[in-house]
């Protein structure tokens, strides 16, 4: 709809607003029982896809990033009740997603973003009690998709610092670098659990339970080092 011409006095940016809006009411209806989680993680997919046109309005993009945030919290209130640790995966595939729509540079900002507005809600996510996971590989394979995620958005931001522009100031004879981008990874990186926690004498069971080459092959690396 983005990439179409305007053939009249149809605005269709206006018309583009009004379809996100009811996607975003839809997805935010508790009622719509058939309306699954994993249909709502779709549909986030398919506006992410087109958030990316430069034709898209202000407005429209705002609803889509207002419609991150009424999923992220959907999404915790989901994990929140007991039985419901597999919907986990869906956030988990919803990155694996946003590799290829948002790629590096170009869709760096927009990464930033998911991080800022999945974190939160992530965190708290991650530190339900082992109950609500009933399998504890499936936390750590979650725990290490999300933080290989963080890495490639900071190493990004240190990539475009690193290419950044002297900048010249007009009134001077002196040239000075742009302000530092701010570090990503220990901004929203998962970090290691309390050594007291049910969930760091869970890993360590698993790292005494398996060799590091079998962890490595269900996926998961010595995660915190």
């Amino acid at each position: 709809m983005v990439a179409l011409e305007a053939t009249g006095p149809l605005d269709r940016n206006a018309l583009l607003v009004g379809v996100l809006r009811c996607v975003n009411q839809r997805m935010l209806d508790s009622t719509l029982d058939e309306f699954k989680l994993e249909h709502k993680f779709y549909l986030l997919e398919a506006c992410e896809r087109i958030i990316r046109s430069p034709q898209l309005s202000g407005a429209a993009q705002q609803v889509i990033r207002n419609t991150r945030i009424d999923l992220s919290k959907t999404w915790l209130r989901k994990n929140s009740i007991l039985g419901y640790w597999w919907n986990a995966g869906h956030l988990e595939r919803y990155i694996a997603k946003i590799r290829s729509i948002h790629p590096t540079e170009c869709g760096h900002y927009e990464r930033i973003d998911i991080l800022r507005v999945f974190g939160p809600s992530t965190r708290q996510v991650l530190s339900f009690h082992p109950d609500n996971w009933i399998i504890s590989t499936a936390r750590f394979l979650f725990v290490e998709t999300f933080n290989k995620f963080v890495q490639e958005v900071d190493q990004t931001s240190r990539r475009m610092e690193s290419n950044a522009r002297r900048v010249r100031d007009p009134n001077e004879r002196w040239c000075h670098w742009e302000d530092k981008r701010a570090s990503i990874s220990p901004i929203y990186s998962i970090p290691p659990d309390p050594p007291e926690s049910d969930w760091a004498k869970a890993y360590a069971d698993l790292k005494t339970l398996y060799s590091p080459n079998a962890l490595e092959s269900m996926g998961i690396d010595d995660i915190w080092g």
